[in-house]
């Protein structure tokens, strides 16, 4: 039999992470104000991919924007430096088609 508790986080874990959860509208909004205004678009692509399909897809998302993967990739990674800046990386943890 597996112990499962290995894997499960901690109650200060849980409690870290629900916390965020509640701030995260606050600090997406912070995040958004600190990104360029072409991080602002690729920013704006991201959600109405994920909010679409339930998982983003950067080379969807380049192809709607007429541009190559490598900067989706490229934007999405300031995006990131900019959550984890604020805090907030893991809160705001989506699924990405192709990253395995």
């Amino acid at each position: 039999m597996e112990d499962v508790s290995a894997r499960s986080p901690s109650p200060a874990a849980l409690f870290e992470r629900e916390e965020a959860r509640h701030r995260a509208p606050t600090v997406l909004e912070n995040v958004r104000g600190k990104l360029s205004g072409i991080q602002r678009r690729w920013f704006a692509a991201f959600r109405l991919d994920v909010s679409g399909n339930g998982t983003l897809n950067l080379s969807r998302v380049a192809q709607q924007m007429g541009k190559n993967r490598s900067s989706a990739q490229r934007a999405l990674d300031a995006i990131r430096t900019q959550l984890r800046l604020e805090g907030v990386e893991g809160v705001i943890d989506v699924p990405i088609e192709g990253d395995e």
